[in-house]
């Protein structure tokens, strides 16, 4: 499981700097309550959000799962319903 979020960082990187040689000089990077965009930015600016914001999630979500298996701990039975749950998220995108 954990090979497959750093495969998935991995490729998100890959993308987004494949990608920034495509992107026009000036990108929208806000968009209004009315899909219009009003906020600018360089195309470096809008590759650097994109990659930072994606590196910093990834690092959040780890580390609080790692906090609450460290507060909590597991046991064989809190796995086995770890596992039952998370089966149920992903069900219904399978």
């Amino acid at each position: 499981m954990r090979l497959a979020l750093y495969l998935s960082v991995f490729a998100n990187l890959i993308l987004a700097l494949e990608s920034w040689n495509l992107l026009p000089e000036r990108v929208a990077i806000h968009f209004g309550a009315g899909g219009v965009p009003d906020g600018w930015g360089s195309s470096l600016t809008a590759t650097g959000l994109s990659v930072g914001l994606s590196l910093l999630l990834f690092g959040v979500l780890t580390c609080s799962a790692d906090l609450v298996r460290r507060v909590h701990g597991f046991t064989s039975d809190s796995k086995r319903s770890a596992r039952r749950c998370s089966g149920f998220c992903w069900w219904p995108s399978g």
